[in-house]
């Protein structure tokens, strides 16, 4: 189980994740899902570029946790004058060559210098996916997320009421989030 964010503010970008995991295994023909294992895994990762990058779905390689192996592609890939555009592939290739099978998310923030300005630059990459998803930081502040996502999901998404005599759904009134005024805080 796991979950991970970014939002996307004027004054910055927030990548966060949980700690928690779990794994799925059989016993006996029984498929025992989401047992717990640790709270104590690394997910959110600063990349000497001062970008960042946050990972879920499958968190293992070789029998071995993924929080190791994307530390060794930090270290390995990534220095201080990685233009943030290269790592969303860098990242593919390098774990598409340890496991082509592999089915985990990252989602890639920081940000490109041109003209003596900042861009803000996000992706999220699947490596079982062969396109890489930029975020259109140029539209607006907001946010997004992957992993377990279904309880934020209904936080964000409209609820009707049905109506027993009638059969109608109604809308229950809906706060959109106002992005635009979010701060870094």
């Amino acid at each position: 189980m796991s979950l991970i964010i970014c939002v996307h503010v004027e004054e910055g970008i927030v990548l966060a994740s949980d700690s928690r995991t779990t794994y799925n295994k059989d016993v006996d023909k029984t498929k025992l899902i989401g047992v717990h294992l640790t709270n104590t895994t690394n997910k959110t990762f600063l990349c000497p570029n001062n970008s960042g990058i946050s990972t879920c779905g499958d968190a293992s390689i070789q029998g071995k946790p993924i929080s190791g192996f994307i530390e060794s592609f930090i270290r390995e890939q990534i220095k201080k004058e990685t233009d943030i555009e290269n790592v969303p592939n860098l990242i593919k290739e390098y774990f598409r060559k340890l496991d082509p099978n592999l089915n985990t998310v990252f989602i890639i923030a920081g940000y490109k210098k041109e003209n003596e300005k900042y861009f803000q630059k996000i992706y999220r990459v699947r490596t079982n996916v062969k396109e890489i998803e930029t975020v259109d930081t140029t539209k607006g502040q907001g946010a997004l997320w992957d992993g377990e996502i279904l309880t934020l999901t209904k936080l964000l998404t409209p609820v009707y009421n049905k109506n027993v005599k009638t059969g109608e759904y109604n809308p229950f009134p809906v706060l959109e989030f106002a992005w635009n005024l979010y701060t870094l805080q």
